[in-house]
């Protein structure tokens, strides 16, 4: 199975929280069809572990 935030890179640079990339990544992937209904989305911890993010930041997300 292909993951579509794979190539999800972090902006440190942009201003915008990291929490709020984040979201705003899955959000888009989901309207664009990146996920499917029925997909799962990847686990906090291993999303945290692949952005190399606290795992805070992407619960809050």
């Amino acid at each position: 199975m292909d993951n579509p935030l794979a190539n999800f890179k972090i902006d440190y640079n942009s201003g915008l929280p990291v929490w709020i990339q984040v979201k705003n990544r899955i959000a888009y992937l989901i309207g664009a069809g990146g996920y499917q209904a029925g997909d799962r989305l990847p686990t906090v911890r291993s999303l945290a572990v692949s952005l190399d993010i606290s795992y805070n930041t992407v619960n809050r997300a």
